[in-house]
């Protein structure tokens, strides 16, 4: 019988790149706010809205947001999403108007809303069940690491920039972008429609899946 192939762990790779990056554009603006409030002469309750505007729209895209990714698909989606918070992230650091400023906060809490949702799809479609725990972890860990990576290299950049912020986040977006180009390459929906994931593999991930039950479940008085 012909070995599995490893696609599955690109997979999973690439989803951890993604939950990494997520978490460290979400927390990098954060980092940056006071030096954001000062250069675009922000008031306290704008730099407020600006920091909630985030959580709002996160909030309220979640559902709308899994609707999208039931009907598209994951990889479109993800894709989309991950451009998305990366162009509105870059696009910060050109923008001086504050209402654009609290524009692009809010796209971008809209465009993460997805993620992780149509992330915990592709695993399921990607891993067996007895891999889907494991997988999950380290996806999630991937976040993590990047709320950690936030701060240290946030910091790193705009100091070896002259604390300026807008490059740091227009850094951010331009590796979002590449990040995006490069999952929309390597990433399919499901095992089936991957070129590179043989027999052996889709049969690996395939074989624990649930049997449904055939039997038809009537209400009311059988005939």
């Amino acid at each position: 019988m012909t070995r599995p192939t490893y696609v599955r762990f690109a997979i999973a790779g690439l989803l951890t790149l993604m939950a990494c990056l997520l978490y460290l554009d979400r927390y990098a603006v954060g980092i940056a706010s006071e030096s954001m409030r000062v250069d675009l002469k922000m008031t306290q309750t704008q730099m407020s809205w600006f920091l909630s505007a985030f959580f709002w729209s996160y909030a309220l895209c979640q559902v709308p947001a899994g609707w999208l990714s039931d009907r598209y698909g994951p990889r479109i989606m993800l894709t989309a999403y991950i451009l998305g918070w990366s162009l509105f992230t870059g696009l910060l650091g050109v923008t001086t108007q504050v209402g654009l400023v609290l524009l692009l906060r809010f796209l971008c809490g809209a465009a993460q809303a997805g993620a992780y949702p149509v992330c915990s799809g592709m695993l399921r479609h990607w891993f067996p069940v007895s891999g889907r725990g494991t997988a999950s972890s380290i996806v999630a860990m991937g976040g993590r690491s990047g709320a950690v990576l936030a701060p240290i290299l946030t910091v790193a950049l705009m100091t070896a920039l002259a604390g300026r912020w807008q490059p740091v986040l227009i850094i951010y977006g331009l590796v979002g972008v590449l990040v995006a180009f490069v999952f929309a390459w390597i990433c399919r929906d499901t095992p089936r429609d991957h070129p590179l994931c043989n027999e052996s593999e889709r049969t690996l991930i395939e074989a624990e899946k649930p049997v449904r039950d055939p039997q038809v479940v009537t209400i009311g008085n059988p005939e």
